[in-house]
């Protein structure tokens, strides 16, 4: 696992370092993000040696789980649909939410827009027609720092 695990992280970071370059930015703005959704303290505590700083998770529970489990010094994203009912347990350990589509957040929070560009009604995120009328709201909430999409 952890020989897998190196090399896919080098690859990854070989790649946004050269992408990086070809679109002249600095590569300190630039951050991978590691899906550890299902993936065990053991498999993320080597994710993080290997120089990840900032995991994705799916689920709620499993966020929690994890974030009160794990290094303090890691950033949280939330990249999983956010419900309503979820959104406390995801605002108190959640360093960012990518997957914003309604409007029903309370904290102050690093937030992504989640855009179903594929229109399937099966999937989540917003029309990409309403991507820029939903950025303005979203925008002008005092307690979301809108990053991207």
């Amino acid at each position: 696992m952890q020989k897998e695990l190196e090399a896919n992280i080098n690859s990854l970071n070989f790649r946004i370092s050269k992408a990086g370059k070809t679109v002249s930015k600095n590569l300190n703005d630039i951050f991978l993000i590691a899906v550890s959704k299902k993936k065990s303290i053991e498999h993320i505590t080597k994710a993080k040696e290997l120089g990840i700083k900032n995991f994705g998770e799916n689920y709620a529970q499993e966020l929690e789980n994890k974030a009160i489990n794990f290094d303090k010094n890691v950033n949280w994203h939330f990249i999983g649909p956010l419900q309503s009912n979820k959104a406390k347990v995801i605002a108190k350990h959640a360093d960012w939410i990518h997957t914003i589509d309604r409007k029903k957040i309370n904290k102050v929070i690093n937030a992504c827009i989640q855009i179903n560009i594929s229109k399937e009604p099966t999937k989540s995120g917003i029309s990409p027609e309403d991507m820029l009328v939903f950025a303005k709201y979203v925008d002008s909430m005092e307690n979301i720092n809108l990053k991207g999409i």
